[in-house]
């Protein structure tokens, strides 16, 4: 998991790397509980999950990234 700013906001984007999951929802809902509950549950937003597809070396099939912005 990385945390960082969004430039020019004062948002942070919270990315989760190698999710898996059956399905790309399934993958964002499972990404958006892990971040949803490091968070505290007051004075914070979570942006809907955007599913990036990141290549990983030596697998047979891309690794899916859930990023979300706070």
């Amino acid at each position: 998991m990385t945390v960082a700013p969004v430039a020019g906001t004062p948002k942070m984007r919270i990315v989760i790397r190698g999710v898996s999951a059956a399905t790309s929802d399934q993958a964002k809902t499972q990404a958006w509980e892990r971040v949803a509950g490091l968070i505290p549950k007051e004075g914070y937003l979570l942006s809907e999950p955007e599913a990036v597809y990141e290549p990983v070396k030596d697998a047979a099939s891309p690794k899916e990234m859930v990023t979300a912005t706070a």
